[in-house]
């Protein structure tokens, strides 16, 4: 395994572009994390979905978030848990 002597210059060089490209990192990720437009591929997915749905072809106008995936697991739970009440018939009170 070879060795490579970094002179103190290049390694300042070497430290200041991590730090740039550090800094990019992020701001791509918080541009990521902010943007709710969703891509091409996703809309043409959707709109797939939809003309098979209906069975013909329609154009989407509209694609928007419904928020936070933990809703949708808590609904269908409350929906499951709804589903096992047990309902008191009059003739079992007489």
């Amino acid at each position: 395994m070879s060795e490579e002597i970094v002179t103190r210059s290049e390694f300042e060089k070497l430290l200041k572009e991590i730090g740039e490209l550090r800094a990019k990192l992020a701001d791509v990720e918080h541009r990521l994390a902010v943007s709710d437009v969703p891509s091409q591929e996703t809309l043409m997915v959707i709109s797939a979905a939809v003309a098979a749905y209906l069975g013909k072809r329609a154009t989407v106008r509209v694609v928007r978030s419904i928020g936070d995936s933990d809703q949708w697991r808590l609904q269908g739970r409350a929906a499951l848990q709804a589903s096992h009440i047990m309902v008191r018939s009059r003739a079992l009170h007489r």
